[in-house]
């Protein structure tokens, strides 16, 4: 996870993290199966997959975080991507102020504010 999803990134990488991530599960087994570590596991699992790819999606460096694909900063980016099971991730700029777009648009839609 350090190696791909590191301080310093790129889409090759973040993408290798997520392909991997791919292999182990994350929806809760029945208590009956599921002891303390194993619980643990998987919802580490789950962070690792949210982290990669929210840093996919986030097309910028931004703070301590390079993408060399992306090396500049754009104000386009300044705000958090939100990831909810079932919903599409969108920007948010503050608590207060939801950004949200249909299904399938929000990357598609940064993008387009990202090249203007």
């Amino acid at each position: 996870m350090r190696q791909q999803v590191g301080l310093e990134r790129s889409a090759e990488a973040l993408e290798a993290a997520l392909t991997e991530l791919a292999h182990y599960p994350t929806q809760t087994l029945p208590a009956a199966c599921a002891d303390h570590d194993t619980l643990t596991a998987m919802h580490a699992v789950l962070v690792a997959r949210l982290i990669a790819t929210g840093a996919l999606l986030r097309q910028e460096s931004r703070g301590a975080h390079l993408r060399r694909d992306y090396p500049h900063t754009a104000e386009v980016w300044r705000g958090h991507i939100v990831q909810q099971r079932g919903h599409a991730p969108h920007m948010v700029t503050s608590i207060t102020d939801d950004i949200t777009y249909s299904a399938g648009e929000p990357l598609e839609r940064m993008l387009q504010l990202q090249a203007a």
